[in-house]
Parts: structure tokens; C-alpha cells; sequence
């Protein structure tokens, strides 16, 4: 067989992008490759079906697990073959390809890999049983007595064990064995004989390491058309990841956006809630005592005079002279160690203020905890043999930090702690966030809520065979998260677990499913404490099955809401009811949060008004007004989330911001009002659609841009422009005041003559010198300062054509620069904004990261800039670094320099790898306009990149 079978054709018409692909597929696949990027639920799956189809050549195709593999077959015969059975030119075993073969990364790798003694005979008969059974959405899309080729190795990739994200552990283990040379010339041998020339890769992100190398390997031997799907490209891998990523995928051809989606009726409208919750009695007093012993740790070793003289009579600061190397390749450890002795109000010899080779303000050497952690770390792990006499003394420092709870893997941290990240992630109160949003949706949606909530693990310690369980809930989990719902909402009657390990049913829906003779093969047993549920005991031969089972119940509403975790429903999984999603994950990466909010935003055939409410839960630390760490897990998710604003005016973004969080998390009401705000918002459905409707109209794509705030010390911008030009033109004034009244009192000579003892020709000369000195101070002042502030856009402008064409002319940008449009322009509140348009995605994220490197405070990078600026008034010279994918060869950072002098100004190149580099480098960082630009406070939300449709 070497063509899909006549009369194989797709069920359903077709959505706009996925027919614009269709109808320019010939164009999209000149180079052998097409590479499409949609949000999840946006029919990738389908596209690249069709795809395989039109090309009608024998097809690999790959996804990232078992249940999105099955996912595709089950596609492909339901809506393609429109047959219940699966023919037998459909393989999953990947060491016995047939016309249409479907693997997993994992089971390409597992091929690839050394075999001891060959395949167990017996583990081929069971073989079958470990692919889910085959099983699809409704049980009838494929006959469970059908047997279809897998792959022993893959099978070994099935969830097992207590949490189901063990599934990762043993891709990681896994990732790291040898590949045998022998079986992957097996494994190419078996696909060039099949006449394998179409290779679909889903979620090509997925990949580790290794795998990345197989799969290259693979495409080079059988130089086949390469069709990669994603729904969340590695945009933020380094330069070389990415190379890697679109050496197997090709160049991106399609980029689609939800906005673009919801427009067009492809993904239905929805929206992102947070609920906010509040530690535990008990909970805050485990931060409050971790903060205070890690305080209590902190003024110890400040009031600690053996600790200060260990830095003292180092080498590195008696005779820094002989030190230098080290100090510049080490300036944070030098830095910390100048504000500590600098704290005891000790001398500090001018030997060691000459190291940074400028006069400096000693203002900025302020101890902090940032500062001692830098000392800790320095003597206690870096470079502990430089005080190979104090170890008795070093013991004891290390010991004291274990207590104070701040060492995490052998290294010090007085701001990121363990004990608080645990306290917070794993509050109870994130339980009563649950339980308040399920109440919530379910008086608001009623006999239509579909909601699923995703946690982490399963905790399944809370069940117990008593006939009471009582067990006290103290962890997050699926279990806690099923006992605090059935112990306390008794209206909410269609509950249900379904995880790879544990499934646990209503008994109604049990009775129904034995009578409807579902459950023939699947022994039950009833909880001991409830009777209203029944647990299944699952094999892995029914395991499939019954996921298939408790998904169609859950879409026909049976089941209301559904827990399980993450890695079972937060990726693949399908069901396209879900109205409501909760979040009770503490992961905070694009990619495994994207897919599992794809979850709720999927359209649902035949309803039409369907809505996605997708709510996030955070626990807030009461002793930090930025929140703490859960807060900060949200502010990386939703940089990469895209939906309407809740602010007036600002149509669809990304980042935390669209939704007003408090900038306070120690106001007790501010935090109540918010949860209640969401909680009202969430009923209001029905606006929902137009307020999409509204927001797309403002814009025809979505484009990444960055922000460079104003920082006007709590005046507007408006206001403090105003305010230095006035005092400027006030100071102008007041000099020709001055000169005229001088010119007047010295032509009043009669005066003179009649008061001749007083000497009043020196006396006016000399009121006039000195207001006219104080006036001239104060005119220079509010200039320079005027000057200053002057508008940063027109330098953002000169600098982003500098990096833009430096990019286009070293092919790090592959659109022509001539197609490229640079978008400066000022908001309201005084900041900046740019962006490119006609650039690709990942160009514009390219030049973004350039710009932010260049503005923000300089780290240590390979090459700096010294830039001169000089006005009559004002002469100053300014810091800045070089990009790193700039700076990576000298001959690209010197044309970078050549058309910054052009368009900028005049500047001159540092090398800041060697001794007098690292000089200069120390002096940028001290002297540079960025390091002084914003408070330390302010720093961290210097630059705010998000997404906006425009």
C-alpha cells in the first residue's frame, strides 16, 4: 500500500485557517516543510491528518504521549475513515511501521536504544493492553478486540505509581541512555522500506536532548516533507535551542492567536480569574518564624566582629592591588564586601576606592540581604580555601544558615526560601479559594457546569478503609481537594476523580454504567466512609477504557465536576464541554500552563454560547507586599496568556496586569474586594462575548512589545516635563530681573552722593555677582535636568535602527529589512513602547531582547558601550551592553558600534574579558545611566514585555 485509500476524507467543513493552509499547501511545502503555530483547541490535530493526506505518502507521525498518539488515531478513523475499526495498514509500533504509523518521542528513542536478548515473547502477546485499549471518547470509534501494533519500549512510558507525573521522571532516566548505532540503522532501514516520506511532529517542544538528535538523524536519512504542529513554540530557548527547534520543525509558516480564533467562532470566548487565599493561622506563623530567624541570622553576622574581620584581613581587600583579576571577574562578592565594611563605619583605605577607578557615591554600598548572601556564598562555597583557617569558624557559619532555613542545594539565599515557597504552595487556604469558586460557578451554571479542576498530585494517603475519615486536610492535592468538597458542599451531587491511578465515581453513575453494562469487565468497591462513591479498580487493561467512560459521562453531564492533575487532563486530553477550569497547579511555565488552560477554551459543537471561566489560585504572603512566591508563579504565567482586559480601554493583553491584581498584598480588604471582583465578574457571561467582539475590532494582530516605563517619582509625566521647563524659563527670568535692577541702582548716583560713607558700588556689585551665580546654578540645574528628561523615545528610535540593521545584515533576522517597520510611540503615562511589525514572532521577540539588554542595568556581558553624549550644559558619558547575540563575534559588535555612531551617536567598543575590561566593566556598572535610572525596588519592573492586539 502506498496511498491513503480512496474515499478518505474529513467529516466536517473546514475553519478559516485551516482551509487558508489547505488551499496554500503547495507554496507552504516547497521547502519541505510546514510549520504551524495555534492555540490548543484550534484543530491542529485534524489540519495535520489532512495534511498527511494530501501529500498521500506513507506517514510517521509523532506526539509527545501515549494519550495524544491514541488521540490521533482516534481522530483519524472517526473522522476520516468514519469506521469503527482500525484497518490493519495503521501501526504503533514503530519497529513495524505500516502505511500510517504512530509513536511517541519516547518510543522513536526507545527504538533507537540498545536490546538485551530481544522483545520477552510474552510481553509481545500483551503488548496490546498497554495502548489505552484503544479506547475513544464515546467506545466506539475503535473495537476494543481490534489488535494494533505498539512498541514494548514505549509501553514502559504508561502512568504508574503514586503521582502521575512520574511520567516525566522516566522520560528524563530515560533521555539519558546511549543510542545504539545498530538499532537506529534498524529503525531508519524499517521506515526507508515502508517508503516513509511524510513526518508529522506534534508539540515539537517536547523534545529533550537526545531525542532532538534521533529525530535530525532520522529527517537526514529519509529527507521527508516535515509537517510540525505546536501550540507553544520555545520562543524563550537560547539562539542555539532554537536553531535545533527549526532545523527538525523549518521555518515558521502560520502563527495564529486566539484573538484571531475567537473572531472567527474557532476557540469560544473566555476569560482568566485569579482567587486570592490567605495563609493559616498556623501557616503565618510558620512564615513569621522563618522570617525572623532568617532576620535574627542576618543582624547577628552584622553585629559579628569575627565575621567582619574574616573580609578584612582577606587578601582580595589588603592588597586588592595583587587581586584585580579576581575582583573584576567577581564585582557583586568585591561590592558586598565594600558595604559591609562600609556598615561598621570602618575606614576604608583609598586603596580600595581606586579599584573601581572613578569617584563613586558611597551611597549605593547598602547592605541588604542581597548583598550578604553574595558574602556567604563567596566564603562559605565559591572560594571557601581562601579561609582554610577559619573552618571551624565557616562550619559554624554554615550550620546557623541551615537553622535560619536560607541554604537551598548547598547555596545561600536570604530571599527565596524553601520553607516559605512550601507554606504557601501547599496552604489549606487554597482548599477554601476551591471550594468558594465551585460555589460560584455552580449557583451561576447550575445542571450545566462542566468543570474540571487540575492539581499536581493525588495525596493518596486521605483514603482510608475506616468507616469515618476524619483525617485532617493539611496538603493540596486531588484527594484533599474531593474530601473538602464532599465534606462541605452537599448540594454539589456529580463529583467525580478520574487520574491514572485512581478513579472514584458517584454510585449513581455506577449503577447506571453496570446497567447500561459499561462496567461488565471493571470490578468496584465503595468507599468505606461514603457510600454515595464508588472507587474502580483499574488494570492496565481497563485503564483506557475507562478514561474513554468517564470523559463521555462528563461531557453527556453526568459527572459536573471532574479532579484529576495535570498530567493526565492538562495536556491531550479532550473534552470540549468544559466551561470552567481550575487551576490548582504550581506550575508556572508557558508551555504546561498553556495547554492545560486549552483545556476550557475549546468551542463545543451545537453550543454556541459557550464560555471558558479559567481561575488561578494563589496563596499571598502577608509579610511581602509583592505577594510572595505564588504570586509571582502567576505573573509568569499569564506573561504568556492572552484575553480581554478588565481595564477600561485596553482591549487584549497579556500579563497580570489586565486583570488589576492589588500592588499591595498586606491590605487585608484590598485582597477581599478583589475576590469578591473576580467572583461577580465571573457571572457575567453574557458579556463576555461582546467584550471580545469590542476588543478585536481595535486591532488586526498580536504583537509583542516592550514598555519602558516613565519614572516621574510620583508626578505624571506631563506634570514634570512641565514643572523643570518652567523652572528653567523662572531661572532665565530671574536673571534679567537681576540685570536689570543692577542697571538701574548704578545709574542712581544722587543716591550714591548723598549716603557717600556707605560703599554701595561694591556692595550692588557684588548682591549682583552672587544672585547672578545662584540664578546661573539654578538655570543649569533645571536645563540639565530638562535635558534629561528629555524624550526617550527619539533615543529608543536611533538604537532600535542600529539593532535592526545589524540583525538584518548578520541574518539574524531573515525578513528583508525593507518589509520591516520599527513602531516607537509614547502612552499616556509618559512611557515608551516599541515593537516591529513585518517581522516574524520570534524576529520581533529577537530584537526585543536586544533592546532590553541594551536599556536594562548592566550585568556582565562580553562587550560594553561607553557612549558620549555633550551638549553645551550637559557632558556625560553613559554604559550600556551589547547584546549577547551581538557581541558573540568582535567583527559583528564593531559594525553594531560603526552604525551607532551613525545613528545615535559617538561611542566607543570595551572587550570586558580581560583586566582592563573588567575595569570598565566595574565603572559601567557604577557610573552607567541604567544602574541609576530606578530605585532597587523599582528595578525589577523596569522593562514589562507583554502581548497586545493591535
Amino acid at each position: 500500500m502506498n496511498k491513503f485509500p480512496k474515499g478518505t476524507k474529513f467529516k466536517y467543513p473546514w475553519r478559516d485557517y485551516q482551509n487558508r493552509i489547505l488551499l496554500g499547501l503547495d507554496s507552504y511545502t516547497a521547502d519541505n516543510c510546514l510549520h504551524v503555530i495555534a492555540p490548543p483547541g484550534s484543530g491542529k490535530t485534524v489540519l495535520g491528518l489532512e495534511v498527511a493526506l494530501r501529500l498521500n505518502q506513507p506517514t510517521l507521525i509523532i506526539a509527545p504521549t501515549i494519550g495524544i498518539r491514541d488521540q490521533w488515531l482516534e481522530r483519524f478513523v472517526e473522522l476520516f475513515l468514519q469506521c469503527d475499526n482500525t484497518p490493519d495498514w495503521i501501526s504503533l509500533n514503530i519497529r513495524n511501521p505500516k502505511f500510517l504509523t504512530l509513536t511517541t518521542y519516547q518510543g522513536v528513542y526507545a527504538a533507537c536504544l540498545p536490546r538485551k536478548n530481544g522483545v520477552d515473547s510474552e510481553q509481545e502477546k500483551n503488548l496490546d493492553e498497554c495502548t489505552l485499549d484503544n479506547s475513544t471518547l464515546n467506545n466506539s470509534t475503535l473495537d476494543n478486540s481490534t489488535k494494533v501494533n505498539t512498541d514494548p519500549e514505549e509501553a514502559n512510558f504508561i502512568y504508574e505509581g503514586e503521582e502521575d507525573d512520574l511520567y516525566d521522571e522516566r522520560d528524563e532516566k530515560q533521555s539519558k541512555k546511549s543510542i545504539s548505532s545498530t538499532a537506529f540503522a534498524s529503525l531508519v532501514n524499517n521506515l526507508k522500506q515502508q517508503g516513509v516520506k511524510t513526518i508529522v511532529v506534534d508539540e515539537a517542544h517536547h523534545l529533550k536532548n537526545l531525542w532532538w538528535k534521533v529525530l535530525i538523524d532520522i529527517k537526514k536519512e529519509l529527507d521527508p516533507t516535515m509537517v510540525a504542529l505546536t501550540a507553544t513554540p520555545p520562543y524563550d530557548v537560547t539562539g542555539l535551542e532554537w536553531q535545533r527547534y527549526i532545523s527538525l520543525c523549518g521555518a515558521i509558516d502560520l502563527e495564529i492567536s486566539s484573538p484571531e480564533l475567537v473572531k472567527d467562532n474557532d476557540l469560544c470566548p473566555h476569560q482568566d480569574y485569579v482567587y486570592l487565599s490567605q495563609p493559616e493561622q498556623h501557616e503565618i506563623e510558620v512564615i513569621v518564624k522563618h522570617r525572623t530567624a532568617i532576620e535574627e541570622y542576618y543582624q547577628s553576622l552584622l553585629s559579628d566582629q569575627q565575621f567582619l574581620n574574616l573580609f578584612k584581613e582577606c587578601a582580595i581587600w589588603v592588597t586588592p592591588e595583587q587581586n584585580l583579576e579576581w575582583i573584576y571577574s567577581n564585582l557583586d562578592t568585591y561590592i558586598s564586601i565594600y558595604a559591609l565594611i562600609k556598615h561598621h563605619k570602618e575606614e576604608i583605605p583609598e586603596i580600595n576606592s581606586d579599584v573601581f577607578g572613578v569617584k563613586i557615591d558611597l551611597s549605593i554600598f547598602k547592605m541588604s540581604y542581597e548583598q550578604m548572601a553574595n558574602i556567604l556564598n563567596f566564603c562559605i562555597s565559591k572560594d571557601r580555601e581562601r579561609f582554610i583557617e577559619h573552618e571551624e569558624y565557616l562550619e559554624s557559619l554554615e550550620r546557623r544558615a541551615s537553622r535560619a532555613g536560607i541554604v537551598d542545594n548547598k547555596k545561600i539565599s536570604f530571599i527565596g526560601s524553601n520553607k516559605i515557597s512550601a507554606a504557601l504552595c501547599n496552604s489549606i487556604g487554597k482548599l477554601n479559594s476551591i471550594i468558594e469558586i465551585v460555589k460560584c460557578e455552580h449557583n451561576n451554571l447550575q445542571d450545566k457546569l462542566r468543570m474540571v479542576i487540575l492539581t499536581d498530585y493525588i495525596r493518596k494517603e486521605y483514603i482510608v478503609s475506616t468507616t469515618h475519615n476524619t483525617m485532617q486536610i493539611n496538603k493540596i492535592g486531588v484527594m484533599p481537594i474531593f474530601e473538602k468538597l464532599r465534606r462541605e458542599v452537599k448540594n454539589i451531587k456529580r463529583v467525580a476523580i478520574l487520574t491514572g491511578s485512581i478513579v472514584i465515581l458517584t454510585k449513581e453513575l455506577v449503577e447506571y454504567l453496570i446497567s447500561s453494562n459499561t462496567l461488565s469487565n471493571i470490578s468496584t468497591k465503595e468507599l468505606p466512609y461514603d457510600s454515595n462513591f464508588v472507587q474502580l479498580q483499574l488494570s492496565s487493561q481497563t485503564r483506557g477504557a475507562v478514561l474513554s467512560m468517564v470523559t463521555h459521562c462528563f461531557i453527556n453531564g453526568k459527572i459536573e465536576v471532574l479532579i484529576g492533575t495535570k498530567s493526565l487532563l492538562g495536556e491531550g486530553w479532550d473534552a470540549p464541554c468544559i466551561n470552567a477550569l481550575i487551576m490548582a497547579s504550581f506550575v508556572g511555565s508557558f508551555v504546561s500552563s498553556n495547554q492545560m488552560r486549552g483545556r476550557a477554551i475549546r468551542i463545543e459543537r451545537g453550543n454556541v454560547e459557550k464560555s471558558g471561566n479559567i481561575w488561578h489560585i494563589a496563596c499571598i504572603d502577608p509579610t511581602q507586599r509583592e505577594g510572595g512566591c505564588d504570586i509571582d508563579i502567576l505573573k509568569r504565567r499569564f506573561s504568556s496568556f492572552v484575553g480581554v482586559s478588565f481595564n477600561e480601554n485596553r482591549g487584549i493583553e497579556s500579563g497580570i496586569s489586565r486583570i488589576s491584581i492589588p500592588k499591595d498584598f498586606r491590605d487585608n480588604e484590598i485582597v477581599t474586594q478583589f475576590n469578591s471582583d473576580m467572583l461577580n465578574a465571573s457571572c457575567n457571561r453574557h458579556l463576555l462575548q461582546d467584550r471580545w467582539t469590542t476588543a478585536i475590532k481595535s486591532g488586526k494582530s498580536l504583537i509583542e512589545e516592550m514598555k519602558i516605563p516613565y519614572n516621574g517619582k510620583g508626578k505624571s509625566h506631563a506634570a514634570q516635563s512641565s514643572l523643570y521647563l518652567n523652572k528653567t524659563i523662572g531661572s532665565l527670568f530671574g536673571v534679567g530681573v537681576v540685570s536689570f535692577f543692577s542697571l538701574i541702582i548704578n545709574n542712581v548716583s544722587r543716591i550714591e552722593d548723598a549716603l557717600s560713607f556707605v560703599d554701595y558700588e561694591n556692595t550692588y556689585t557684588a548682591i549682583f555677582v552672587i544672585t547672578l551665580i545662584l540664578l546661573a546654578v539654578a538655570f543649569s540645574r533645571y536645563l540639565t535636568l530638562l535635558i534629561k528628561h528629555k524624550d526617550v523615545s527619539k533615543d529608543i528610535r536611533n538604537i532600535g535602527h542600529s539593532v535592526l540593521e545589524i540583525l538584518c545584515k548578520e541574518k539574524k533576522i531573515l525578513t528583508p529589512l525593507s518589509d520591516i517597520k520599527l513602531e516607537i510611540y509614547k502612552d499616556i503615562d509618559g512611557s515608551t513602547k516599541c515593537h516591529l511589525t513585518g517581522a516574524s514572532s520570534r524576529e520581533n521577540l529577537q530584537f526585543l531582547n536586544c533592546i532590553e539588554e541594551i536599556i536594562s542595568p548592566i550585568q556582565s556581558p562580553r562587550y560594553i558601550l561607553k557612549r558620549y553624549n555633550k551638549s553645551y550644559l550637559l557632558k556625560r558619558s553613559d554604559y550600556h551592553s551589547v547584546p549577547e547575540i551581538i557581541g558573540v563575534k568582535k567583527n559583528i559588535a564593531v559594525s553594531f558600534i560603526n552604525s551607532w555612531q551613525t545613528k545615535v551617536g559617538r561611542c566607543d567598543l570595551i572587550y570586558t574579558r580581560n583586566l582592563d575590561g573588567r575595569k570598565a566593566l566595574l565603572q559601567a556598572r557604577i557610573n552607567s545611566l541604567s544602574f541609576g535610572l530606578l530605585e532597587k525596588e523599582e528595578k525589577k519592573e523596569y522593562l514589562d514585555r507583554y502581548n497586545k492586539w493591535c
